[in-house]
């Protein structure tokens, strides 16, 4: 049973909002917020790249089974967690149109991989998590085409932009902090 946490987005215009939610927030006839919508999986093998095959029998280069009814020839966690940062799709996805803002909860850490493609590709956004237990929070926005952390306190955050501090040693004195205000 994996640790969830939960996650918010938050526009700062009510239109960008609005047109997050139309662009990525449906699923057939559903409101769903999908990850996949925003970072495609691939669909056919053809289209895989190589470090994502399974070999005949399901087997990962590394030697895991993974169990992939739909497509035998994929490896759906190691795809997950490159490209999304997180294993699975959202869960308990609501929408708060007050807010301008979706919440959302994933398993063991954030989508930041999914936050710095929407960043990349020009959305403004503040995004906060934290841990079901509260034994971590991340806070930040996009900026400029990047992820920008106002505020982690003992995060799992594994982001090529932004290495999380060390959690490891409570007595550290390599912590870091990322205070600041969200600039919208």
């Amino acid at each position: 049973m994996p640790n969830w946490v939960f996650n918010s987005v938050t526009f700062p215009e009510k239109q960008d909002f609005k047109r997050f939610v139309e662009k990525f927030c449906k699923a057939e006839s559903n409101t769903v917020f999908l990850f996949s919508n925003i970072i495609p999986e691939p669909e056919t093998k053809d289209e895989c790249p190589k470090e994502y095959l399974l070999d005949e029998t399901g087997m990962t280069k590394e030697g895991y089974r993974i169990q992939n009814d739909e497509k035998a020839w994929f490896n759906w966690y190691a795809w997950h967690c490159d490209k999304w940062g997180v294993k699975w799709e959202a869960m308990n996805f609501a929408i708060r149109e007050d807010l301008n803002s979706i919440s959302f909860d994933t398993a063991w850490g954030e989508p930041i991989r999914v936050y710095e493609k929407l960043a990349r590709d020009g959305w403004r956004f503040s995004f906060a998590a934290c841990g079901e237990c509260n034994e971590w929070i991340a806070e930040g926005h996009s900026e400029n085409g990047k992820i920008v952390f106002d505020k982690e306190e003992c995060s799992q955050i594994q982001s090529d932009e932004n290495p999380p501090p060390s959690c490891d040693n409570e007595d550290s004195t390599d912590s870091a902090d990322f205070s600041g205000n969200i600039p919208f």
